[in-house]
């Protein structure tokens, strides 16, 4: 004789009550009119067909967009030289140069 721990006998009971769930749902859908399972099921297939259609549509209408290529000229002299040497430049503060203090960047906005 085999002896039931609480953890089993609390999942014994789980699977009972879903099983008698199930049961009552399969009850449920026998006395649903089939004819009106039947055809919602159709529909929901009509529908995936005219959304599939519909995607397909806007696919091919989509035109090729090309972009125009712009080569990189390279760093700025004075944030190279800030990456390789960590000296930063102050002539070349401003809008010539390759950086703006922050104080000066705010003041472009309009909050600044």
């Amino acid at each position: 004789m085999t002896t039931m721990t609480a953890a089993q006998s609390s999942v014994s009971a789980v699977l009972t009550e879903f099983a008698v769930r199930l049961a009552s749902q399969r009850v449920e859908f026998r006395t649903e009119d089939v004819d009106e399972v039947y055809g919602s099921a159709l529909e929901e297939v009509e529908q995936e067909r005219e959304v599939e259609f519909q995607v397909e549509e806007v696919r091919e209408n989509q035109k090729l967009v090309v972009y125009k290529l712009y080569k990189f000229p390279g760093l700025h002299g004075s944030i190279l030289k800030y990456a390789l040497e960590s000296v930063l430049d102050e002539a070349d503060a401003g809008a010539g140069g390759g950086y703006l203090e922050a104080y000066e960047a705010i003041g472009k906005t309009a909050l600044g």
